[in-house]
Formats: structure tokens, C-alpha cells, sequence
């Protein structure tokens, strides 16, 4: 952030116009504020310094002279500039420094000037939480706090979420009581660690490191390694995403800081950062190595599909087998590749790694019903805008108070009539099964 800004630069000097500067100087038209402890720091230099070359942008702090009102820089300049006639001219300096500070104390002793409206980042303020605090001229513990670290929701407590139609329906001779339109709205926050259930069970590893054993390529050292048995196995690398926290202030102070704060959550809940990505990676078989696999790839879009993990420098495992009829050897290949469009024939799988990433980047693109819950009482709910309306539909959250009891017993189950995928759970059918089984007992009597 930018510290005390200064005023304009009265001249640029190089060592063509004094051979004491060895690099580039910059004189002052008013005090400045630096200290010997920004050297290393940025000075942000706004105009043309119509110096060779020329300065605008940002430039490192090597000297600073409070005496003579001048600071020298990392860059080397052949010829400067002098604006003692027109001062207005002269390109505007400020300096970038860290105001970032464990407590009030470390605030209070750093040797820098604020001006009025400056903001500082506090690590451990009240409560041991992390503040922003906006200075007011007069003293730190009277200054505005524009943010506080919140609370954050739990969304693990979150046990079903359901939409239905309230009321009872007679249909077929058969009674509906309260029918359910969505039978599972799933909770979103990555962050947390959930993500959409359709592609959470695809995935069978979610590390920041690559779970494979090769013996062929960059890592190919490894014994016991993988191979025709982990075809369609699917790895998410969480070490190239980053999710955004929307959690950037509390909420309560006053009605505006909610506002920007909820809508705040709202528009970055579940976003990923800038410059990272989510990618997905299927373990699959071919006949042709890694390498290969990507020319082709770059040059025939129907001769390979997706993108090899790691494609410069890839790893793999080899194996040769011979044709049952013909014994001629064949050489197969094993590898890591993302952004397949096809679901392979394996009987874990249900859809393909790339529906699978843009389930977790974005849920809403699949129509997939989810909700996010903002705030205790405050939630963000996607993808059901369909079933609704303003009479008949209800949506009923229901929450666990025990995070840790994952066996629960649930009282009642709703389930949607004619929906093929809307089914009793394993237990409750083995129990069902169970309650209805006549077990023969024979007795056999020994005579007296």
C-alpha cells in the first residue's frame, strides 16, 4: 500500500550531469519523509521524468538522504532533467511500503507518517482477529476499523436440504403428502471441502501432489507401480487452484458495510483465483507414449483427447504384452491426461473429467441445484429457480447440532414419485429387506 504521498520531483540526475551519482538520483521539491528503512522499497513515479531512460512506473529505493532531500536508485539513468522552471511539471513520487503490522503496538512504533484516510492491516486486533484500520490524524485508537475479520459459517452442520410441494395430491389412487420437487439441494464451499456430489464421487484423489508410480520419464524410478488396473482413476490437483475467500468483513456494524459485504460473498462465493485453474486428471491407457500423445494432439484434433499432465517434461509407465494370437509384443502406455470429453467403460465412472472440472468450477453451467450459506441466516440458492413459486413450494433446511455423529437416524425421508434417481439409501433397503425375512427355525425334540 502507499505510504505518506510526496510532492513533485524538482530534478532528475544522472552522473553525465554530477559524477558523484553513480546511478540515478531524484531531488525533492519539499521534505520528504522517507527514512534509512525504505531502502529496498518501491517509489511509484507518476509522469514523465524526461530523463534517458525515462522513469515513470516503479522504481527501488538504494539511497536515502534526508539531509539533502534525495534518494537514489537501483535503475541507471545517461542524462536527467531539471524542472526548477517548471516545477508543475515535474512527475509526481509517492512510496510504496508495507503497512502490514502484527498489533497496535508494532503500529505504533513504526517510524512512518500517514496521511488522513491512509489504511494499515492489523494481524492480531481484538479478539485476536485481523483488522484494516483507516487513520484519522489523531491516533490509531480512535481511528475508523473498516473491517474486521468475521465468523466464518459452518456449512458441515448443514445435514439435507430439500424443496417441495406443500400440501397432498391424489394421483392414481395414491396419496402425496408434501412431494418432493428437489429431493437434494447440495451445499457448496470449496473451501470447506465440498464441492457437487456429482463430481465429488468421481474423483478418487485430491492432493497438491501427483499420487501416481512410474517407471518411464521425469519421475520414472518408482517400484511397484500403476497401470492397466487404475484406468479411469481420477485425480484432482488442488496444488494449481486457489478459491477466493469471500469472507472479508463481519457483519452487523451497519447496514451499508452488510450490504457490501453480502453481496460481496455473493458474487465471489465458490470463485477461483486469478491465474489458477481446476484441473482434473484421468489415468488412462495408450498406445502411444505421452510425448507423442501431445503432437498429435497439437496437430489432429481426432487422434488424441485432452491434455497430458505435465506435457514438457512428462513421467509414464511402459509395459509390454504380447498379441494372444499373433505374440507379437506391444508396447501400452500409462499417464495422466485432462480435459477428456468421453466417460470411460469402467464401472466407477458416470461422466467425463471434463464435465467433472466445470462441476467444481461452476455448478450453475451444469443446472445443478446448490446452496451456500452467506451468513447464519442468509443463503445463496442456485438452479431451482424452475421449481418455485410464491404459493405451494417450501424449502426446508435441516441442521445437526453434533457435527461429528455422521451416523444420524433420520426420521423421515422424501422421496421424488416416477424419479428413477431419486432412491432410498443402501441401509434403508437392507433394512427394509431385513425387517421382512422369515428366518425357519427347526426344533428337534429328544425323546425322554
Amino acid at each position: 500500500m502507499f505510504g505518506a504521498a510526496f510532492v513533485h520531483s524538482h530534478s532528475i540526475v544522472s552522473n553525465a550531469e554530477d559524477d558523484t551519482v553513480t546511478t540515478t538520483r531524484i531531488y525533492f521539491q519539499a521534505p520528504i519523509t522517507l527514512t534509512e528503512a525504505d531502502v529496498g522499497n518501491y517509489l511509484v513515479i507518476d509522469g514523465l521524468s524526461l530523463s534517458s531512460l525515462d522513469l515513470q512506473g516503479l522504481q527501488t529505493i538504494s539511497v536515502v538522504n534526508t539531509v539533502d532531500n534525495y534518494v537514489e536508485l537501483v535503475a541507471t539513468s545517461n542524462s536527467g532533467h531539471d524542472f526548477t522552471a517548471t516545477p508543475l511539471e515535474g512527475p509526481f513520487v509517492r512510496v510504496l511500503r508495507e503497512v502490514r503490522f502484527v498489533d497496535r503496538s508494532a503500529l505504533a512504533s513504526a517510524a512512518m507518517v500517514f496521511a488522513i484516510g491512509d489504511l494499515v492491516w492489523i494481524d492480531h486486533d481484538t479478539n485476536d482477529r485481523w483488522a484494516v484500520l483507516q487513520w484519522d490524524g489523531v491516533s490509531w485508537d480512535t481511528s475508523t476499523i473498516v473491517r474486521s475479520q468475521p465468523s466464518r459459517t459452518d456449512p458441515i452442520a448443514i445435514s439435507e436440504t430439500v424443496i417441495y410441494e406443500q400440501g397432498t395430491k391424489i394421483i392414481d389412487q395414491q396419496m402425496f403428502i408434501d412431494e418432493p420437487i428437489v429431493d437434494d439441494v447440495v451445499v457448496i464451499d470449496p473451501l470447506a471441502g465440498l464441492i457437487a456430489g456429482i463430481a465429488d464421487r468421481e474423483i478418487d484423489f485430491k492432493t497438491d501432489y501427483d499420487p501416481a508410480r512410474y517407471d518411464a520419464g521425469a519421475m520414472g524410478d518408482a517400484s511397484n507401480v500403476w497401470g492397466s488396473n487404475e484406468i479411469g482413476r481420477v485425480w484432482w490437483d488442488l496444488s494449481s487452484v486457489k478459491f477466493l475467500d469471500p469472507f472479508t468483513d463481519v457483519i452487523g456494524v451497519s447496514d451499508a458495510r452488510d450490504l457490501v459485504e453480502l453481496a460481496y460473498r455473493s458474487a465471489n462465493w465458490s470463485r477461483i483465483a486469478p491465474k489458477t485453474a481446476v484441473q482434473v486428471y484421468e489415468w488412462i491407457e495408450s498406445n502411444i507414449d505421452p510425448l507423442t500423445y501431445t503432437a498429435n494432439a497439437s496437430t489432429d484434433a481426432n487422434s488424441s483427447f485432452g491434455v497430458v499432465y505435465n506435457a514438457n517434461n512428462p513421467s509414464w509407465v511402459e509395459k509390454v504384452e504380447l498379441n494372444p494370437i499373433t505374440l507379437a509384443p506391444k508396447t501400452l502406455y500409462y499417464f495422466w491426461v485432462s480435459g477428456i470429453t468421453t466417460t470411460p467403460n469402467v464401472s466407477f465412472r458416470h461422466m467425463d473429467i471434463k464435465s467433472v472440472s466445470l462441476a467444481i468450477e461452476n455448478p450453475s453451467a451444469l443446472d445443478l441445484a446448490w446452496m451456500a450459506p452467506v451468513h447464519q441466516d442468509a443463503l445463496i440458492v442456485s438452479g431451482v429457480s424452475q421449481f418455485l413459486d410464491d404459493i405451494a413450494t417450501v424449502m426446508k433446511v435441516r441442521l445437526t447440532l453434533n457435527t461429528e455423529n455422521t451416523d444420524r437416524h433420520d426420521e423421515w425421508l422424501l422421496l421424488r414419485m416416477t424419479d428413477e434417481t431419486s432412491l432410498p439409501p443402501v441401509w434403508l433397503w437392507d433394512r427394509l429387506r431385513d425387517s421382512l425375512r422369515l428366518d425357519e427355525v427347526t426344533v428337534h425334540v429328544e425323546p425322554c
